[in-house]
């Protein structure tokens, strides 16, 4: 083990600054989207006490470190570092994930809690509690943020982290004369609870005993002053009121700094000061542009306002769906420190100064609503195409500071008269001349990358088969090559293409209610895009529509189709990523197993949450990843239905892999050169990584039928997934079917439906077709037979008695994600 030494930050201001900041840095499929070398992390998995002896005590603490574009090459450990300002830091490096040490236990009979000595008397001292911080080093020498970890000589001490304002050593925080501070306490080693049982807090001014210019200077000169004097002058609150409401504060400088203390059932309290924690630097200012910011969202659009503020002009427009009472969901967010005191709403106000009282709060929706916290939401309508109306919301913190948001309502009318559209959100290569005065059939000019691009998965889905491809030379036989039939061919289908050159990608509600039922195509690379539409880069070009409709400020004109009852299919491996990748949490597992590492969204995180397309209307409610299935297979399991497969009975038992037999180079990809770029062994997929039941009352009636509406159909597996197997074995359900009364049915296949074998990506196409949708079965196809559909493939099977429903029903009120077994 080597030791030195590094010059510190002043006090455990440095030591402790990552101990609640760890930052996971996100790494994306096959191509990290963070540039350069990225910062490792680490954290303490535990830290066990051993207090059966005596006259000693023993702590041993264990860690882990991560490195997401790398590994970890050592770590660096220091115990009980300075905490005087401009002292040096002695580091000890080592390779191993734990350390143990003994310190004597001073008067081992006497017990009595920290901090409850008199000034004068014998008692406990710095000296009786020890901190441990680790750092992480990665193989090109990046170290991580600290995480640091403290004990008393018999017990592991309480943690305390402000939350609200976030802690931070990096500058003041800006907070408002009147300032709501909120804090987070944990008890890692507590019995009868896991948080601790109290906490004391004090306001440091420049007239306090310890001056916030002090404080500020020297974090541990607050502990070491009022430790010894038993906290005198401070407040208290017990473990269910982690907060503090502060009023009238007087607009600086000077400045204030806010400090928190947490005790254990022990008696025992956390030792750690730094302003990353426990102490919060404040400047009030007057209470001016810092007006609460306004947030709107439904199953089918979220718009957030940039900033807070009475603005007459800045309204959203939205399409709605004409005949149908919509729900308005609304929020709004102060300033970090400030908290909202009521929201008001009207519809079609004359005159936002008229305060007249309503006649009636359910009919009179043309003066403003009283004012309440807890009314966050209406539902308004039906109102008929063509009128266009305005929701009016008015938000107010506890400082008076007001907010006006405005939502101009388009009903639109569908009219179904269409049957398919298959929209191409992807963002495949685009075919080119690569060499100016060459023909397109030139062998400079040959689709690059891997299959397929734009025009071969055009061709693939589309063609109607046995015409000549275009750009492609004869034979050396000097034979015409000819296209096989698409996999929609014979349907009565439109196709829309989404990659257009244009900055606005939302496809208008007035277009995609013209059609009963929509597949909607995204690739899983395509789906991380993130460029304006007008970018003419290939990787990591422009945004998908599906990405693009499904960000802030935007409306998703998709989901408001689903609630007119309009059926969707999404497809193609990355159309789930794409509608949540914008409020992915780098933090989360995105950086963690299986490999390849995913992206992941959760429920539990806060991504997958309320008011965003794949949860609202796919019923994906739980958690899923993005992943490269690479080795690994997509086989048919249908839960429940196993022994009784009904209409499910035909599906495609697997969707395996291409191979020269069943799906001929020459045929597929009669320009290539290459085999590799068209028999793949990996693949972007999305799937449930969590257990995700959707259970709903199936009786119209006042008595109760809980029913599954989420059925499985596909599933992964590879060694690299959680485990199907036995008892705590987990299907990662990959395709599913929601048929319940919540939104029309609606279907997600997180794979591809262009690089499995090709009567198998037909006979699933035919079976949502023809099977959920009974949509006519196509024409036979005229042309070349060598192309037709090869014998002895799958095809979707007749309708069996176990078939879902085919119409939605009347929504009832939502209800949070059950858990369970996904059968």
């Amino acid at each position: 083990m080597k030791t030195y030494r590094n010059t510190a930050l002043p006090a455990l201001v440095a030591l402790a600054a990552g101990l609640w900041a760890l930052c996971g840095c996100n790494k994306k499929p096959v191509v990290p989207i963070v540039p350069g070398n990225q910062p490792p992390t680490v954290r303490i998995t535990s830290a066990p006490l051993d207090t059966t002896t005596r006259n000693y005590y023993v702590i041993t603490i264990n860690w882990i470190g991560f490195d997401p574009d790398g590994r970890v090459d050592h770590f660096l450990l220091a115990v009980d570092p300075p905490t005087d300002p401009g002292s040096d830091t002695l580091w000890e490096s080592t390779t191993q994930n734990q350390a143990t040490r003994s310190y004597p236990c001073p008067d081992p009979d006497r017990i009595r809690p920290p901090g409850t000595s008199r000034p004068g008397t014998p008692g406990d001292s710095s000296s009786e509690f020890h901190v441990f911080v680790v750092k992480a080093v990665d193989n090109k020498g990046l170290a991580s943020a600290p995480v640091s970890r403290a004990f008393w000589s018999y017990t592991v001490a309480p943690t305390v982290h402000i939350t609200d304002p976030r802690a931070s050593a990096i500058g003041r925080k800006y907070v408002t004369p009147a300032v709501l501070i909120r804090w987070e306490g944990k008890d890692e080693d507590g019995v009868f609870t896991k948080k601790p049982v109290k906490y004391k807090f004090k306001m440091l001014t420049n007239d306090t005993e310890v001056s916030q210019t002090a404080a500020i200077s020297s974090p541990d000169l607050v502990r070491r002053y009022y430790a010894p004097r038993n906290w005198a002058g401070w407040d208290s609150t017990d473990a269910d009121h982690p907060e503090k409401q502060f009023t009238n504060l007087t607009p600086g400088p000077p400045d204030y700094v806010f400090v928190v203390v947490a005790f254990d059932e022990a008696g025992a309290y956390s030792p750690i000061f730094s302003l990353d924690d426990n102490m919060l630097n404040l400047r009030v200012t007057f209470a001016g542009s810092n007006n609460p910011t306004i947030g709107f969202y439904n199953d089918f659009f979220f718009y957030e306002y940039q900033q807070g503020g009475y603005n007459l002009i800045q309204e959203i427009p939205l399409e709605v769906p004409a005949g149908q009472k919509i729900t308005f969901n609304w929020y709004a967010n102060p300033i970090p420190g400030s908290a909202m005191r009521s929201y008001r709403w009207a519809v079609d106000i004359v005159n936002l100064d008229d305060n007249t009282a309503r006649t009636d709060e359910e009919t009179d929706l043309s003066h403003w609503s009283a004012k309440s916290l807890l009314v966050t939401s209406a539902r308004l309508g039906p109102y008929p195409g063509g009128a266009v109306h305005k929701l009016y919301l008015e938000a107010e913190d506890i400082n008076g500071l007001r907010s006006l948001g405005i939502v101009r309502i388009k009903p639109v009318q569908a009219t179904f008269d269409k049957e398919l559209l298959v929209v191409d959100d992807t963002r495949l290569y685009l075919d080119y001349i690569n060499f100016a005065g060459t023909p397109c059939t030139h062998s400079a000019n040959a689709p690059r990358g891997s299959w397929p691009t734009r025009a071969e998965l055009d061709t693939f889905l589309f063609a109607v088969g046995g015409k000549p491809w275009r750009c492609v030379p004869p034979t050396s036989g000097g034979q015409t090559v000819l296209s096989p039939p698409g996999l929609f061919n014979g349907y009565a289908w439109d196709s829309l293409g989404t990659n257009l050159g244009i900055n606005d990608l939302t496809i208008k509600l007035s277009k995609l209610g013209q059609y009963r039922h929509i597949v909607w195509l995204v690739d899983g690379r395509g789906a991380l895009n993130f460029r304006q539409g007008t970018y003419g880069g290939d990787i990591f070009g422009p945004q998908t529509s599906m990405r693009y409709m499904n960000n802030n400020r935007q409306a998703n004109t998709l989901a408001t189709y689903v609630r007119q009852g309009g059926l969707v299919w999404l497809a193609g491996g990355g159309a789930a990523t794409a509608s949540m990748v914008n409020f992915n949490r780098n933090a989360n597992n995105d950086n963690s197993e299986p490999i390849p590492r995913t992206l992941t969204f959760r429920f539990s995180d806060n991504e997958l949450t309320p008011g965003h397309f794949i949860y609202d209307q796919a019923h994906w409610r739980s958690e899923f990843k993005e992943y490269v299935l690479s080795p690994g297979r997509i086989v048919r399991y249908l839960g429940r239905f196993r022994s009784n497969p009904g209409i499910y009975a035909g599906l495609p038992a697997e969707m395996e892999k291409k191979d020269a037999s069943t799906d001929p180079f020459a045929v597929y990809a009669p320009n290539r050169s290459t085999t590799s770029d068209f028999f793949r062994s990996d693949f972007e997929v999305e799937f449930l990584s969590q257990n995700n039941e959707i259970l709903e009352d199936a009786d119209p009636g006042p008595g109760e039928t809980f029913q599954s509406a989420l059925d499985t159909l596909y599933k992964a597996t590879s060694v690299g997934l959680q485990p199907d197997t036995g008892r705590a074995g987990l299907q990662s359900a990959i395709m599913t079917y929601y048929h319940g009364v919540e939104n029309a049915p609606f279907i997600v296949t997180g794979f591809n439906i262009w690089n499995y074998r090709r009567n198998e990506c037909k006979a699933l196409v035919d079976f949502v077709l023809q099977q959920l949708w009974a949509i006519s079965p196509p024409a036979p196809v005229t042309g070349s037979r060598a192309f037709l559909t090869p014998p002895g493939s799958l095809r979707a099977g007749p309708p069996g008695a176990s078939s879902p429903p085919a119409k939605p029903r009347a929504a009832p009120v939502p209800r949070a994600p059950a858990s369970g077994s996904r059968d």
